[in-house]
C-alpha cells in the first residue's frame, strides 16, 4: 500500500500537509496544516477587534489557548501578552511565535534527516494499557535528545533550550502513545495499540509539514515582541495597572477538561520530569472547566445570575437519575466553573489601566432545556468590579449532532456574544 502521510494538494507547489491518513493526532494535524483546531478563534471575529485596540500597543489574553492573538497582532505591529495553564497548549504557543521561527527552521533542517539511534528493533506494534510503552518513551527521550543538542548548536538564548525542544516535540508525542480516539475528535481515551511500522518516516514527514507552517508565520509579521507565560489566569501575579487593552475568551462549560484532550502530551511531561530530564510544567491538577469533581468541595459562587441557574438545577424536575445527576454532577460541575471565572476575573482586573478597554467572546449554550448564563455572568463579574460592559455583537449558532447526535432544537441553539468591557 502506498504510504500517505504527506501529500501535495496539486501538481502546484504548495506548503507540505498531513493528510487524514497520517498517525499524527487529528487535533495536532489541523493545528500544523492551518494554526486553528478546536475552540479557537476566529479571524474574522477577532481581527476587527485587534485593529480597534491598535493604538493600545499590547493587549491581553490572559486564557491564550493556541495563541492565535500573536497571529492577528503581528500583522498589525503590536505585542500580544498570553498566558496559558496547559503546557501542551503553551508548548503550541511557543512554537507559534515569529521571534523562534528562523532557529526552529534551522533545527528541523539539522535533525530531520538524522536517524535516531535506539538500541532496540522495534516490533510492528505493542498492546498497552499505558500511554506509553518502554518502547515509545526510550524513542522520544532520544528524539528530545537530538533536537535540544542541535538547538544548543544554534540558539543564541539558552535558557530557552528545553521549551523549544519540547515545543518541536510535543505535537509527534501522541503518535507514539497506546491510546485511541473517545466519543470525538477532542477527546482520547487510555490504552490501545501502538503501531512502530514507518514511525520514523512518519516523524521526517511530520517535521517536513511543521517546517512548512514555520515558514508562513515570519511572513507579514511587524512584531516579534509578544510575551507567552505559563500560568494560571486565577492566582498569577501580574503587573498591577499595565493593560489596557484585552481581547479573550473563557473555556465553556461543555464538560470537556483541555488536560484530558492533552493526556498523552502531559503525561509525557510527566513521565520526563520524574525522570529528572526536564523540569516541571504542570501548575495546577484543574484548569476552568474541569469535569472531575468527585470530592471537591462545591464553592460559593458570587453572582446572581449563576446562583438562579444553580438554583434552577436543584429544583429540576424529570427522573429520579436525572435529579441524582444534578446534585452529584452537574450542579458541582457548574459551581466549579462560574466560581473560577469569577476568581480569574478578580484577579486580572487588578493588572488592567484606568483607560482599559477589552472585548471578551463567549457562546451560551444549554443543559437541562436551559441557558447556561455565562455571558449574563460575565457582565455581571465585571459590573460588580466597577466596570462598564455592552453586548456589541451576537449571533446564533446551531452545533448539530456535534457531541450529542441526538441534539437538536433547543438542544443544539446556542448564542455567540462579544461583550465589550471597559472604565467607567
Amino acid at each position: 500500500m502506498e504510504k500517505r502521510g504527506l501529500h501535495r494538494i496539486s501538481d502546484t507547489p504548495k506548503p507540505l500537509k498531513l493528510d487524514r491518513l497520517s498517525l499524527i493526532r487529528e487535533l495536532y494535524r489541523s493545528l500544523i496544516n492551518t494554526g486553528r483546531t478546536y475552540a479557537s478563534f476566529k479571524e474574522n471575529e477577532v481581527y476587527p477587534l485587534v485593529e480597534k485596540l491598535a493604538d493600545r500597543n499590547e493587549i491581553l489574553d490572559p486564557m491564550s489557548g493556541y495563541g492565535l492573538l500573536t497571529r492577528y497582532c503581528s500583522k498589525i505591529g503590536i505585542t500580544a501578552y498570553c498566558i496559558e495553564l496547559n503546557p501542551p497548549q503553551y508548548f503550541w504557543q511557543i512554537l507559534s511565535l515569529p521571534s523562534y521561527a528562523s532557529v526552529l527552521i534551522t533545527t528541523i533542517q539539522m535533525t530531520k534527516n538524522e536517524k535516531i539511534f535506539c538500541h532496540n528493533k522495534f516490533p510492528t506494534a505493542i498492546e498497552s494499557d499505558d500511554w506509553f510503552t518502554e518502547e515509545s518513551k526510550q524513542i522520544l527521550r532520544e528524539i528530545f535528545a537530538l533536537i535540544r543538542y542541535n538547538l544548543n548548536k544554534d540558539c543564541g538564548i539558552k535558557s530557552k533550550v528545553e521549551e523549544l525542544s519540547l515545543s518541536l516535540l510535543m505535537p509527534f508525542v501522541g503518535r507514539l502513545s497506546c491510546s485511541v480516539p473517545g466519543d470525538n475528535s477532542t477527546q482520547i481515551k487510555q490504552g490501545g495499540i501502538c503501531v512502530y511500522k514507518d514511525w520514523e518516516n512518519d516523524y521526517r514527514d511530520y517535521l517536513c509539514a511543521l517546517q512548512a507552517y514555520l515558514n508562513d508565520i515570519p511572513r507579514g509579521s511587524k512584531s516579534n515582541t509578544h510575551v507567552v507565560q505559563l500560568g494560571d489566569c486565577r492566582t498569577i501575579r501580574l503587573p498591577e495597572k499595565r493593560f489596557s487593552a484585552m481581547i479573550t475568551s473563557p473555556p465553556y462549560p461543555n464538560h470537556r477538561d483541555y488536560f484530558t484532550m492533552f493526556a498523552p502530551e502531559n503525561n509525557f511531561l510527566d513521565w520526563m520530569n520524574s525522570e529528572n530530564v526536564i523540569g516541571k510544567y504542570r501548575l495546577h491538577d484543574f484548569v476552568i472547566g474541569s469535569n472531575f469533581v468527585s470530592g471537591r468541595p462545591i464553592p460559593t459562587v458570587c453572582t446572581k445570575a449563576t446562583r438562579r441557574f444553580l438554583h434552577a438545577l436543584e429544583e429540576f424536575r424529570g427522573s429520579a437519575r436525572a435529579i441524582n445527576d444534578n446534585r452529584v454532577y452537574y450542579i458541582p460541575y457548574f459551581a466549579h466553573y462560574f466560581h473560577e471565572l469569577e476568581q480569574s476575573y478578580y484577579n486580572i482586573a487588578i493588572s488592567l489601566r484606568r483607560d482599559f478597554e477589552g472585548y471578551i467572546i463567549v457562546v451560551d449554550n444549554t443543559t437541562r432545556n436551559m441557558v447556561i448564563p455565562v455571558s449574563e455572568s460575565i457582565i455581571e463579574i465585571w459590573k460588580n468590579m466597577g466596570f462598564k460592559t455592552e453586548i456589541i455583537q451576537e449571533r446564533e449558532k446551531f452545533h448539530m449532532g456535534t457531541k450529542n447526535p441526538r441534539a437538536r432544537g433547543f438542544k443544539a441553539k446556542h448564542r455567540e456574544y462579544t461583550i465589550r468591557v471597559w472604565r467607567r
